[in-house]
């Protein structure tokens, strides 16, 4: 589990962020997400694209064949789930 190294958060589980190297890509292109989490326990991403896990500040590659709407989600030890979105728009 990532704690805060602020404080900021205290215990609660947190998104510090979640974005995209690019809205949009080209048909047949890459993009890359990346997330950081505090005090989470566990974290998904829907759709699956990636194994995930706890982290302050991780991205890989997403290549999606379609515009795709990506969510996040993470949830603490309490079982508090909180979740942040984003679009990356396939260009035909």
């Amino acid at each position: 589990m990532e704690t805060d190294p602020l404080g900021k958060y205290g215990n609660r589980v947190a998104i510090v962020q979640f974005y995209s190297s690019n809205a949009a890509i080209a048909q047949g292109g890459k993009a890359r997400l990346c997330y950081g989490v505090v005090n989470a326990n566990e974290v998904r991403l829907d759709p699956p694209a990636e194994k995930l896990w706890p982290s302050l500040s991780r991205c890989f590659d997403v290549a999606p064949t379609k515009t795709t709407h990506y969510t996040l989600s993470a949830e603490g030890a309490d079982h508090t789930v909180v979740t942040e979105s984003l679009n990356i728009v396939v260009q035909h």
